[in-house]
């Protein structure tokens, strides 16, 4: 996870790495609501509104696919594109792929990054028997269930857990204190082997929550950002950052963070596979 001067969100995706040094300063805040109470912040559900989430109401057609990459399963290749979205022309809401088909597409690759957690969860007394299988049936039934319980779409939040670890749930903690599958805010848990599903919950609330807390102790979700923007592009951009240093132009960063975060997501969201990034 990036380290910011401002709020610490989760990170970029794992090919991120190095810790800023400087000096980050505290919030007072504590961040302990969890349910997004604002309105107007999820008027970018209604599938039917012209803008859709928070993109443009015209087409995209005029934006280019700067790459293709074709993976193999079987005997069968898979074309992913990735499209060099921009503010104007984010994915609407209508344009995402179903729940359904994201989780399809992105269960194998899932279960094959927690065969280590697997390992571990199997070989503790408490949860003898846990697979990769079960594993990831655990982190959809979680995913569905927190998304309910806070009104944030469960492909964003899927879409999140896969920029930032893959799906893997014991993933290293991005220096000593963000940790667990969506890279959380300081203070966030780690996959707990002797307790594999509550840990689960434990990351995605930390996530999507948030760590209750004043900055360098905890801090806000992805939800709380809902709650504060309305829709999920500058969502992403202040969860990746801390802020939103230009509404603009969400690939920039003030200096932290991964200027790609945002359309990386946007790309997860249509059916991206997250192997071959564009060259925007």
């Amino acid at each position: 996870m990036i380290h910011l001067p401002t709020l610490l969100l989760a990170a970029a995706a794992a090919a991120v790495s190095a810790l800023p040094t400087a000096p980050l300063t505290p919030r007072s805040a504590v961040f302990e609501n969890s349910i997004i109470t604002n309105p107007s912040a999820l008027a970018w559900y209604d599938a039917s509104q012209g803008s859709g989430a928070g993109g443009s109401s015209s087409s995209n057609s005029a934006v280019t696919a700067i790459t293709s990459d074709t993976t193999t399963s079987g005997n069968t290749g898979t074309t992913s594109t990735y499209t060099c979205f921009t503010t104007a022309t984010f994915p609407p809401l209508t344009s995402w792929a179903s729940f359904a088909t994201l989780w399809t597409a992105a269960a194998p690759g899932i279960a094959a990054a927690n065969a280590n957690a697997a390992a571990l969860a199997g070989s503790s007394s408490s949860s003898s028997g846990t697979t990769a299988s079960t594993l990831t049936q655990t982190l959809h039934a979680k995913i569905t269930a927190i998304s309910a319980l806070t009104s944030l779409d469960p492909r964003l939040v899927l879409a999140t857990v896969l920029q930032e670890s893959n799906g893997r749930l014991d993933v290293p903690c991005t220096g000593t204190s963000n940790c667990g599958i969506m890279q959380a805010a300081p203070g966030s848990a780690s996959f707990d082997a002797a307790r594999p599903a509550a840990s689960i919950e434990q990351m995605l609330r930390d996530g999507v929550q948030g760590v209750a807390g004043s900055w360098p102790d905890g801090g806000p979700g992805l939800a709380y950002w809902m709650g504060v923007y309305g829709d999920p592009w500058r969502a992403l951009r202040a969860y990746n950052t801390g802020s939103v240093p230009d509404a603009g132009d969400l690939s920039a960063t003030g200096g932290w963070g991964t200027a790609s975060y945002v359309v990386d997501v946007a790309n997860r969201l249509v059916g991206w596979d997250g192997v071959t990034r564009g060259s925007c």
